[in-house]
């Protein structure tokens, strides 16, 4: 899933090769003011996909990073194996059942891609007042030119609601910069959602 293009020397492809790495940023988030349920004990995670081998994946791992951090996680996969799709109902039923208070539910918004210039290094541009000053930044500049990188930028929404209400409890936008693959795309994003789920006080 990564493409990375571009023209540079030495210097310029160590600063390439740390901007095609993998990471996750946060675009915005939310939390319902009112909810009083305190930290999560329970929670259903549900990806949107009509690929089952990635919305197994998804669900997989992020049910192990819930259960890590004490919360008891159960994948809508497991309720329905081999099925592409599952309906609300399936998963409020199973969810009432098995005594499951939040449904944590995540889609993919787009997917773009984004060419980046990256300048010359600084101090590239030449000062005629001596050959001591004017030859090393001349040289710099013609062995180290500016470059171009294109970068592939997945935006995925992940929303908590609880079961008993219905009622959307958080929301998170998410941008992931540069996926390999899908387990990519979820152990990126994992990080920050727990990380963002425990600063708004729903995880211990």
């Amino acid at each position: 899933m990564k493409r990375c293009i571009g023209i540079f020397g030495l210097a310029g492809m160590i600063l390439f090769m740390a901007s095609c790495s993998t990471q996750t940023k946060q675009l915005q988030t939310w939390k319902d003011s009112s909810y009083t349920g305190g930290y999560l004990t329970t929670v259903m995670v549900v990806a949107i996909s009509d690929k089952l081998a990635d919305r197994t994946m998804f669900e997989d791992l992020f049910a192990k990073a819930f259960d890590k951090l004490g919360v008891k996680a159960v994948s809508a996969i497991s309720i329905a194996p081999g099925k592409a799709e599952i309906d609300k109902e399936t998963i409020k039923a199973e969810a009432k059942k098995q005594g499951i208070q939040t449904v944590f539910v995540t889609h993919l918004m787009g997917v773009k891609e984004k060419t980046v210039y990256h300048p010359p290094p600084v101090g590239a541009h030449p000062y005629y007042g001596s050959f001591s000053s004017y030859y090393p930044s001349v040289y710099s500049y013609t062995h180290y030119p500016g470059y171009y990188t294109q970068h592939e930028l997945v935006r995925l929404e992940s929303n908590l609601y609880e079961v008993a209400t219905e009622k959307l409890i958080w929301s998170f936008q998410s941008e992931t910069i540069n996926p390999k693959n899908i387990q990519d795309v979820v152990a990126s994003l994992g990080k920050v959602v727990m990380t963002n789920l425990r600063k708004d006080g729903l995880l211990k």
